[in-house]
């Protein structure tokens, strides 16, 4: 899914892809299953940006989120990047 860029776009796709690191780290680590506000904590270990972590925690919390075209292309950039990169290093564990 790293690949494809439209559907990065997307807050969802940016929310779970994201938080599904930390959460298989947790598994393949200890074998426990974290919550999603658990993985949120824990984005920075795959270098995911503050402020990025602050609005996908933001709209966990229901609160609304508005980004600009520029921004979620920006966004979904970084996004597949992290994703690619983090894939690849739990691949290796």
């Amino acid at each position: 899914m790293a690949r494809q860029r439209a559907c990065w776009l997307r807050d969802g796709w940016v929310d779970l892809g994201l938080t599904v690191l930390p959460r298989s780290a947790a598994v393949l680590a200890t074998g426990d299953l974290i919550t999603k506000t658990e993985a949120i904590r824990r984005l920075a270990e795959f270098g995911v940006p503050a402020e990025l972590a602050q609005e996908i925690r933001r709209r966990r919390d229901g609160q609304a989120v508005t980004l600009g075209a520029g921004q979620r292309v920006r966004r979904a950039h970084l996004a597949r990047q992290i994703m690619r990169h983090g894939v690849s290093r739990l691949s290796n564990q």
